[in-house]
C-alpha cells in the first residue's frame, strides 16, 4: 500500500503518491507503484470534486 502518501501533520509534511510511484518503479516494487498510482488518480478526483462542489455553493 501507498501509505507513505499521507500528510506527515507532526513533520508538516506531505508526500505525493505520484511522486512515490516513481520511486517504487525505481525500487522494482510494481505493486505499490500501482497502489500509489491508484490513490494520487483518487486524492485527485476529490480535490476536483470539492471544488467543484464548493463552486456550486453546496459544500
Amino acid at each position: 500500500m501507498c501509505s507513505g502518501a499521507s500528510p506527515d501533520i507532526a513533520a508538516g509534511r506531505y508526500r505525493s503518491p505520484y511522486h512515490l510511484a516513481g520511486v517504487y518503479t525505481g525500487l522494482g516494487e510494481y505493486d505499490q507503484a500501482m497502489d500509489c498510482l491508484e490513490r494520487a488518480g483518487d486524492e485527485r478526483a476529490d480535490r476536483r470534486f470539492q471544488a467543484l462542489l464548493r463552486k456550486m455553493n453546496l459544500a
